[in-house]
């Protein structure tokens, strides 16, 4: 195995990506459910949130040559 690929490595980016992610996604929820969304509608922006945060950190790793986690202010898209 390689020195960069080890269980430290793996852990950690897990518990920054679950941090990351989950902190975005219950606030998708709140607002889904003040907006009275559909579970499919609800469904549809979490697959969003997913999709643009792991584009997003695939996209600068490669770009810096280092792990990078994004997140963004759910709350500040939601204010527009």
């Amino acid at each position: 195995m390689r020195q960069w690929l080890n269980l430290s490595h793996i852990s950690t980016g897990f518990v920054v990506v679950l941090v990351g992610y989950s902190s975005s996604a219950i606030i998708v929820f709140q607002a889904a459910a003040a907006a009275g969304a559909t579970a499919a509608e609800l469904s549809s922006w979490l697959w969003a949130l997913g999709i643009g945060m792991g584009a997003t950190s695939i996209g600068l790793s490669l770009y810096y040559k280092k792990p990078v986690v994004t997140a963004w202010s759910t709350p500040g898209l939601l204010c527009w």
